[in-house]
């Protein structure tokens, strides 16, 4: 994708870790939910990518959150959204949540580009300490909201050695030809195949 091209990435999330994780690789801002900014540390990395705070529940002030992100992209950030709107179990894709993939829509309508690029980005957590991980060890890497993170974030830490494997999809360019929805779910079927084949270790 070329430097000039707006763009949308869309990432799977298992856990606060994510946001080190795929900030080592490229230079990303981050759009949250509002709660995390006052998460401990999970915040303050959020705060540190730029990220944009949006309250999801917010039905009315969709279009608002939407536009702020659309300025972003505008002014050259690679902005991620975490499309599932919470982490996972790390077994699975969870639904897509389609509403802040307007951003693309409105750049397009404001700006002079007849696309914006959409691209799946997989975040997988394959081994510890090199060895594989089993269902179990892979539910021990993420970070499901019912547990505190201090307590995960130690355990986390202190098993140290976690491979991660982060595979980017090919980029789809979004004309306005597909809505919202239509766009999520070819994010979603992507983001499967990608994660899917990290996690049974098969090549790119």
């Amino acid at each position: 994708v070329s430097d000039q091209t707006y763009r949308l990435l869309i990432a799977n999330h298992t856990s606060w870790s994510d946001i080190i994780v795929l900030g080592s690789v490229i230079p990303v801002s981050y759009i949250a939910k509002q709660e995390v900014a006052a998460i401990p540390f999970a915040g303050l990395l959020a705060k540190l990518q730029r990220s944009v705070f949006v309250k999801r529940e917010d039905r009315r002030g969709t279009a608002n959150q939407a536009r702020e992100i659309h300025d972003r992209m505008l002014e050259g950030d690679s902005m991620v959204l975490f499309a599932e709107g919470t982490t996972t179990d790390g077994h699975r894709i969870g639904r897509f949540n389609s509403s802040l993939f307007g951003a693309a829509e409105m750049v397009l309508k404001s700006s002079d580009v007849d696309a914006v690029a959409v691209q799946t980005v997989s975040i997988c957590y394959t081994k510890c300490h090199g060895i594989a991980l089993g269902r179990l060890m892979r539910s021990r890497s993420s970070w499901p909201g019912d547990i505190g993170l201090a307590s995960h974030g130690a355990e986390f830490i202190r098993k140290s050695a976690w491979d991660v494997e982060i595979r980017f999809g090919n980029p789809i360019l979004f004309t306005g030809q597909h809505k919202r929805k239509e766009l999520a779910e070819l994010c979603r079927q992507e983001m499967r195949k990608l994660y899917t084949a990290s996690a049974h270790g098969k090549p790119a």
